[in-house]
């Protein structure tokens, strides 16, 4: 599939623009500095949580003036380097929603031990969710790249953000090495795409690659791709760039794990669709890079397998779900290898499945973990002390295992039926055996809940709205379980992917 249609690059005065546009990104960045500018002004002494509220309804304003938006046609903000298309809305609303959920968690995790920085948390989340929006509406590799950094350095400190935390400070420090490598490499597959093109559009390097190609820079395209995959492989956390997960969710808080299980996984899954699919799909892949699809099937594959079993040994939560995450991103790179727009449609529906049982299940953590313990154990005898919060999490786990007939399920059997429709059978029969190998360690949690004894007998007291959450999180499971069409009806409705993906957008005047 080649680009028949050239981009325009001619740039219009900047106040001619409609920046309208830019409405959702506008919402989030002044409700960070409003909350910023509240707590440098409000006496120490004085209670924070009303800034809690204030940040979780501007994310929901912004959710909303995105929604008013759905099903125009692409627009753009100077030269494709901010772009509306159904693309960037579907994951703008699914880094929305994780967003959300994360900053209810900071208002009721334990800002116990350092209420003091609750603030701090508010408005370095919604700095993240900025970066991470700007990362999946630009078609531009200068403002993909401020997004991603944007998005990085909030989350380094949000993940170092108890300061009094040993493992706290570990996490920080090993998250920013890793990301200081990965970010670095990022940049210079970049700068060789770059000078190879003699563009940053992503558009107009997908029409100018196949003639480096033929020129004779093949090898230094190869090397740029390396690179590249190398920086988004440490933001989906695939093998073997996923060192850095295990220890940053460990010594996390439970928001900024939501936050990078979901949020920052899907934002960086969208801008390495953004590049890879506009830089190498069409003529140069089909003709020139079929070793693109091996590659990208042999990490899928490495990412299930290496997750799976080494989440077997794990006893801490916290780490179980970090490998739990690893083996998950190889089912999201799955269609990815195909590097088929078919499958576009599958791997949103897998996202929000993964979206609503995966903060589910950390909103029953931060719920069950009050103590700050995160061993396995805390799950012990939960049926007995809370029977609807241990039904909703048996839920959430049946469904990461991809246990039958739960959301899980078919996300993971839609793109497994995509997989064999494009031809390859053993990424699915991998897909299959890396399932079932993970109700092992899913069911381990499932049998503390139902089969041991509490350590404490007391009821447990869930904040009514951690309880609203949880609900919301296992209602919308059931949904996509029971009307698994209406989902699809609505992404094809609401979110042309496909259609508009490939189109340069016309300016937002």
């Amino acid at each position: 599939m080649g680009m028949e249609t050239q981009v325009e690059t001619k740039l219009h005065p900047v106040l001619s623009y409609d920046w309208g546009l830019m409405a959702p990104e506008l919402v989030v960045l002044v409700t960070a500095i409003l909350v910023l500018v509240c707590d440098l002004l409000l006496p120490r002494k004085n209670p924070r949580r009303f800034l809690g509220a204030f940040a979780v309804l501007g994310v929901l304003l912004a959710m909303a003036l995105m929604i008013a938006h759905l099903g125009g046609e692409p627009k753009e903000i100077l030269g494709e380097q901010f772009r509306m298309d159904a693309f960037s809305q579907a994951f703008k609303l699914i880094i929305l929603a994780a967003v959300a959920f994360s900053l209810v968690q900071i208002i009721y995790d334990g800002g116990r031990k350092e209420a003091d920085t609750r603030a701090e948390y508010l408005y370095l989340m919604l700095t993240a969710a900025l970066g991470a929006m700007i990362m999946v509406s630009s078609a531009d590799l200068i403002p993909m790249y401020i997004g991603l950094e944007t998005m990085s350095i909030a989350s380094y400190i949000m993940a170092g953000i108890r300061k009094r935390d040993v493992k706290s400070n570990e996490a920080a420090f090993k998250y920013i090495v890793y990301g200081g490598a990965a970010s670095a490499a990022l940049l210079y597959g970049f700068s060789f795409i770059y000078g190879l093109t003699g563009s940053t559009n992503l558009y107009t390097i997908g029409e100018r690659l196949p003639e480096a190609w033929n020129s004779g820079y093949s090898f230094i395209l190869m090397i740029g791709f390396g690179l590249m995959l190398v920086g988004f492989g440490f933001k989906v956390s695939t093998v073997p760039f996923h060192m850095w997960a295990p220890d940053v969710y460990e010594g996390s808080p439970i928001p900024t794990v939501s936050f990078l299980s979901v949020a920052s996984k899907a934002a960086g899954l969208a801008m390495m669709m953004r590049v890879f699919f506009l830089a190498f799909y069409g003529d140069l892949m089909e003709s020139k890079l079929p070793a693109i699809g091996w590659l990208l099937s042999i990490v899928a594959a490495a990412s299930m397998i290496i997750g799976t079993t080494t989440a077997l040994h794990q006893v801490d939560v916290k780490r179980l779900m970090a490998y739990s995450s690893i083996g998950q991103a190889g089912y999201l790179l799955v269609p990815f290898a195909m590097m088929s727009t078919l499958m576009f449609d599958q791997m949103l529906f897998f996202l929000v499945a993964y979206l609503l049982m995966n903060l589910g299940l950390f909103t029953v953590l931060l719920v069950v973990g009050q103590s700050g313990d995160t061993n396995l154990r805390i799950f012990a005898g939960l049926y007995r002390r809370s029977p609807w919060l241990a039904l909703a999490a048996t839920l959430f786990l049946l469904s990461l295992a991809g246990f039958p007939f739960t959301a899980g399920f078919f996300g993971k059997f839609y793109i497994l039926l995509g997989t064999l429709a494009m031809g390859n059978w053993w990424l699915p029969v991998l897909m299959a055996v890396t399932t079932v190998i993970s109700y092992a360690f899913y069911f381990k949690i499932v049998r503390q809940m139902y089969l041991r004894v509490p350590a404490v007998a007391d009821r447990l007291k869930v904040p009514p709205v951690l309880g609203l959450l949880i609900l919301f999180a296992a209602v919308g499971n059931l949904v996509l379980v029971v009307y698994p069409g209406l989902a699809f009806d609505l992404m094809h409705q609401y979110f042309p992917v496909i259609q508009q993906f490939f189109t340069p957008a016309t300016p937002a005047l």
